[in-house]
């Protein structure tokens, strides 16, 4: 009995003292634990970014391999040469919901694709003036945020499919969450009428879901070299907006003409989640920021802003002395990063010299001065 007693008595001891001991090497642990979760989170969102690139890549293969060896992307055009009528007769195209469009130019051509894409994926219609239906919006460029589009087809996929959604971006995560203009007041932040930043309320209520955590360099869609007229097709404006200088010339491009393939950006992420920011990301040209980028041949890598060319400056980009300044402008005052007013950024991946046939890291650049 006395034994007994004396055993009850050492596990008492035990239970009363050394339970704290335990709750505090816990606790410890969990303290030193947690950041190394949030890193491994991190790392597993690269590698899933990393691999949609790839993913994406594969389609745009594909895309090109049925269609003459072109890049993916809008391929609506008009044809000024048809029936040799001056003007030439307008080609008609279906955007859904019951409508015919007539675009003036391949711009316009793609500005209504991409509301015939989205039409058909979302169902969208409804009348004219309902806040939920797709509108072709004439005011922007479809090119930066909608290309992947244009591989829905290709990749069976939706227009809210995660494979075009960095899974470090959970701001257009939440959008994509509720994607109605009716259900953004459920959003953070969210306002069913709110209009502020760059964009309208016409883009930011209702196609903001369906953009995608990537975009393409602008030489997917415009041709690298300058027009007769010595000018480029499409160039950066010191204000921030594009300057389009024909209309016409924007189509998808051969793939054959990019002279170097593994050091060439096709894709790449627009934003840096991955700094531990949260929704305040880096964008993809401040030389902190560090992006993960499809390259021409495939391969997928993350790429330090640092490291990538600097690109070129729009009124001189023949000077190979004189890098881009562009400025920054946020397109939604309530999710992005906030730097100083009127800062500039040089233009790597998106803006880079030599176009299809530069290179965008990894090397030194192609001299373009004789353009």
């Amino acid at each position: 009995m006395g034994m007994h007693t004396s055993r009850i008595a050492r596990f008492r001891g035990f239970a009363l003292t050394d339970l704290i001991v335990v709750v505090a090497v816990l606790g410890l642990a969990a303290v030193l634990v947690t950041p190394a979760i949030g890193t491994l989170r991190t790392n597993a969102g690269l590698t899933g970014s990393q691999d949609n690139l790839r993913q994406m890549g594969l389609a745009n293969a594909a895309y090109s391999a049925a269609n003459s060896g072109f890049t993916a992307g809008f391929d609506w055009e008009v044809d000024p040469r048809s029936g040799g009528f001056d003007p030439p007769p307008r080609r008609q195209f279906d955007i859904g919901c019951g409508s015919i469009r007539e675009p003036g130019d391949n711009l316009e051509a793609a500005q209504y694709q991409l509301s015939a894409i989205l039409r058909k994926a979302t169902g969208r219609c409804g009348a004219i003036s309902s806040s939920e239906k797709i509108i072709a919006d004439l005011n922007r460029l479809p090119y930066w945020r909608f290309m992947h589009h244009s591989l829905l087809d290709w990749m069976g996929a939706g227009a809210t499919e995660p494979v075009f959604t960095s899974p470090l971006d959970t701001n257009l995560q939440a959008f994509q969450t509720y994607t109605k203009p009716s259900e953004y007041g459920l959003l953070p932040g969210g306002d069913a009428t709110y209009s502020g930043g760059t964009w309208g309320d016409s883009v930011a209520t209702r196609m903001w879901p369906y953009t995608s955590s990537y975009r393409t360099t602008a030489y997917v869609w415009s041709p690298s070299r300058p027009l007769p007229s010595g000018d480029l097709a499409v160039e950066p404006t010191g204000n921030g907006l594009t300057l389009v200088r024909d209309a016409n010339a924007f189509r998808p491009q051969l793939l054959s003409s990019v002279a170097f393939p593994s050091l060439k950006t096709h894709y790449f992420e627009e934003y840096d989640f991955s700094q531990g920011l949260g929704l305040e990301g880096r964008d993809f040209r401040d030389p902190l920021a560090a992006v993960n980028v499809l390259a021409f041949d495939g391969s997928a890598r993350r790429v330090a802003t640092a490291d990538a060319n600097p690109g070129w400056n729009p009124a001189t980009f023949t000077d190979m002395t004189r890098s881009g300044q562009l400025p920054y402008v946020r397109i939604d005052t309530r999710y992005f990063r906030e730097y100083t007013s009127g800062h500039t950024f040089a233009g790597p991946h998106l803006w880079t010299r030599g176009g299809l046939e530069g290179i965008d890291f990894g090397a030194g650049e192609v001299n373009t001065s004789e353009w």
